[in-house]
């Protein structure tokens, strides 16, 4: 969840605020949902450490390849630090994002000596690694303008999507129906938790069932004198990565061209994600950690 990422600068549309206000509010539910994770990890790795072993010489060898293709210098550390200090500092991601991709493609000319002309084309069509080794061949293939495509052609769908149903009426008879159904803060958290899952399932897309979900709720949230930020929590929390785990979603194909793991075999570890669910219903019952509606939002509802 870095202020700057992709996913949340979806989340963080639902309240139409900063990234950073999402960040602050996620922190009861992810804390604690990280903490069980290590807690689990650690004690599944203590009690599996005696019967796998470690593959040291897939280590170097991955370590001479790289050696062999790319000069090592302190300085390939700067563009993911003006990344980093860019989200500190609170700066524009636009501005902050394209300084360190300039940065990148001045590296790639003068420690990596790759001619300048293919380094700003990268931009644009992506890397295409050759090494000979597999597993650093498809982690250093990808990137740029070409590759982010499908992923605005998402985005602009699921907007096309959330203006037809709000043009045509058919949202305003949703809201109505689950406006009576909810009949207090917990239920109206719950039930956005489920629905937002069932929207990746219907859509196979996160940021379709962010946008979809946001227009369905966020005005019953703010009825209900809750802010529209406990809805962006639930959907960042508790919804982000059901898009790893259904089958037949764009990130559960990736981790199968990535990883060759099919979604079934990771399902079982997504403790985070099964932790935040848990804890945010909990929070929901015992009424606890709800953020109360604020001025700005009931004077634009």
């Amino acid at each position: 969840m870095e202020p700057i990422f992709r996913c949340s600068k979806s989340y963080c549309s639902c309240y139409r605020g900063d990234s950073f206000v999402i960040f602050k509010v996620l922190a009861p539910i992810l804390i604690p949902s990280i903490l069980i994770s290590i807690i689990f990890f650690a004690i599944l790795g203590y009690k599996g450490s005696f019967h796998t072993s470690f593959d040291m010489q897939a280590i170097i060898e991955i370590q001479n390849a790289l050696s062999s293709v790319y000069n090592w210098n302190i300085l390939l550390l700067l563009p993911p630090i003006i990344v980093i200090a860019g989200a500190i500092m609170k700066y524009p991601a636009i501005p902050v994002l394209t300084l360190s991709a300039l940065v990148a493609v001045f590296e790639a000319v003068f420690i990596q000596n790759v001619p300048f002309g293919q380094a700003f084309n990268t931009l644009y069509v992506g890397n295409t690694s050759n090494i000979g080794n597999d597993a650093i061949d498809k982690l250093l293939t990808g990137g740029g303008l070409v590759n982010m495509m499908d992923l605005v052609l998402i985005i602009f769908c699921a907007f096309i999507f959330a203006g037809v149903l709000e043009s045509s009426g058919l949202l305003d008879v949703l809201l109505k129906d689950l406006s009576k159904r909810v009949k207090n803060k917990s239920t109206v958290i719950i039930s956005s938790l489920l629905t937002s899952i069932l929207s990746v399932y219907l859509t196979a897309s996160v940021y379709v069932a962010v946008i979809v979900n946001a227009s369905l709720w966020n005005e019953i949230y703010i009825d209900k004198k809750m802010s529209s930020l406990n809805n962006a929590r639930v959907l960042a929390a508790g919804m982000s990565n059901w898009g790893l785990m259904v089958p037949w979603s764009g990130g559960a194909a990736i981790m199968m061209s990535t990883f060759g793991l099919s979604w079934h075999q990771y399902l079982p570890y997504m403790i985070t994600t099964y932790a935040s669910m848990a804890i945010i219903i909990i929070f929901a019952l015992a009424d606890k950690f709800i953020i109360p509606v604020q001025d700005d939002e009931l004077a634009n509802n």
